[in-house]
């Protein structure tokens, strides 16, 4: 992690590596699903009894972006709203 201080204090900080121990990876219960019942929304779905941590991708245009969401057992969560042309997850480890 980088961190930048002045006189009065930290003026920004930013992680530059992060390490997850190795895990079991549970991304066989997790599905990503586009979601129109509203507006378009890229859902992650938790189909296991366990409360996960779930990381990946999503695109939209010319831009991807990563996620991380914790989703509680058998439920689900929002990740973005909008268009979304691509969308992948990369882990789902136990919380």
């Amino acid at each position: 992690m980088t961190l930048k201080y002045s006189k009065n204090g930290l003026v920004s900080s930013r992680v530059t590596k992060l390490i997850i121990p190795q895990q079991q990876d549970y991304s066989q219960y997790v599905e990503l699903e586009m979601n129109y019942d509203f507006l378009p929304s890229l859902m992650v779905y938790n189909r296991s009894n366990m409360t996960l941590f779930v990381g990946g991708e999503y695109s939209s245009k010319d831009e991807t972006s990563l996620f991380s969401s914790i989703v509680e057992p058998h439920s689900s969560e929002m990740i973005v709203m909008g268009s979304i042309q691509y969308y992948s997850v990369h882990f789902a480890y136990e919380k």
